[in-house]
C-alpha cells in the first residue's frame, strides 16, 4: 500500500512539474485529472478540473472534428496526435498539440487514458509571420527584378529565387541550381 501511495505521488509530482497540460481520463474519454498547470490554463484549481467539459474549452471551429477524431480514438484505441485551439481561462484561443495513449489491463483492455496538450501558438505565429515576410521579399524581388540565391555549406545545395530564374530566362524545371550554372 505504500509503494502505491508513493507511486502516485511520484505520478503527480512530475505531471505538476511538466509545464504541458498533463490529463487522465476514463474509458470513455471523461477528463479525471489534470495537472496544476493544465487546471490553471483552463480555470480550475489544485489539480482538478473545474465543473466543465473539456469539448467546450475546443474553439468553435476545431471543435465537431476534435470530438469525432477522440470518438475514434476511444473506439479504436489508436493513439493519435492532432493540432487544435483550447481556450485558456483568460478566454484567449491557442494552439495546441495533443497526444494521447491509452493505459490497458492484463487483458489488454483499454482502462484509462493518458494524454498531453502542448501550447504551439507562438510557434504557429512565427512561422506565419516568416512565411509572410518570405512572401513580402519574394514579391518585392519580382517587382524589382532581383534575383536572390542561397547556398547550404552542408549539404552544398544551391537555391534561387523564383526572380533569378526569370532574370537568366531558364526554366526552373530544366535546371538544378548550382555555382556552375
Amino acid at each position: 500500500e505504500d509503494a502505491l501511495r508513493i507511486s502516485e505521488q511520484q505520478y503527480r509530482e512530475l505531471a505538476n512539474a511538466i509545464p504541458q497540460i498533463v490529463w487522465t481520463a476514463d474509458v470513455g474519454g471523461r477528463i479525471t485529472q489534470i495537472n496544476v498547470n493544465g487546471a490553471e490554463y483552463i480555470g480550475g484549481e489544485g489539480g482538478h478540473p473545474p465543473d466543465w467539459s473539456w469539448e467546450s474549452t475546443i474553439h468553435p471551429d476545431e471543435r465537431a472534428e476534435a470530438i469525432a477524431l477522440w470518438t475514434q480514438i476511444i473506439d479504436d484505441g489508436v493513439p493519435r496526435m492532432f493540432e487544435m485551439r483550447i481556450r485558456r481561462a483568460d478566454g484567449q484561443y491557442r494552439w495546441h498539440i495533443v497526444r494521447q495513449r491509452p493505459i490497458r489491463d492484463a487483458a489488454d483492455r483499454i482502462v484509462s487514458w493518458v494524454g498531453t496538450n502542448t501550447d504551439v501558438d507562438d510557434l504557429k505565429q512565427a512561422e506565419n509571420a516568416l512565411r509572410e515576410t518570405e512572401s513580402r521579399l519574394r514579391e518585392a524581388q519580382r517587382i524589382a527584378r532581383l534575383g536572390s540565391w542561397s547556398w547550404e555549406p552542408l549539404t552544398d545545395r544551391v537555391s534561387w529565387s523564383d526572380a533569378e530564374f526569370e532574370l537568366f530566362g531558364i526554366d526552373r524545371k530544366a535546371v538544378t541550381p548550382g555555382f556552375e550554372t
